[in-house]
């Protein structure tokens, strides 16, 4: 399996809504083979299920996070991508509010493994897309325009 996307949390967070994007619906089914969920979103998605304090929402999201975990590769974060964020992460140091690190390691996972890093959080799509060997994209907007 040739792994392509990495999806981010706001792209993830639509298989958990009752009525999610249609655009983000219709991408995925054309590629979903092709997709993986970063170390670094799978804990920010297990942080999110041990901090929901509704007891039934917690339960939901606890079987999303399960379901994704059986059906997506999670990509590792290791030295290599250590080295990236790291550069990234003082590349953007005066936009650190912005930009956690967190982020950079997303992105420095997506470089080292020359994969499109798929989001809908303007902040990232804005700051990294001009950014050479970086891929991003966002899949709520419609690509038949």
């Amino acid at each position: 399996m040739e792994i392509k996307y990495l999806l981010d949390t706001s792209i993830l967070a639509e298989f958990s809504k009752k009525n999610p994007d249609p655009n983000v619906m219709a991408a995925f089914k054309k590629v979903k083979s092709k997709c993986a969920i970063s170390v670094i979103t799978w804990q920010e998605l297990m942080t999110s299920v041990i901090l929901e304090k509704d007891e039934s929402r917690k339960r939901f999201l606890s079987e999303c996070l399960q379901t994704l975990g059986l059906n997506f590769l999670v990509v590792p974060f290791e030295r290599d991508e250590a080295a990236l964020a790291a550069d990234m992460t003082a590349h953007f140091a005066d936009f650190s509010d912005a930009v956690p690190p967190q982020a950079c390691q997303l992105f420095a996972t997506a470089l080292f493994n020359k994969y499109t890093v798929v989001t809908h959080n303007s902040v990232y799509l804005e700051l990294f897309h001009n950014n050479p060997g970086i891929k991003i994209e966002d899949w709520f907007e419609s690509k038949e325009k």
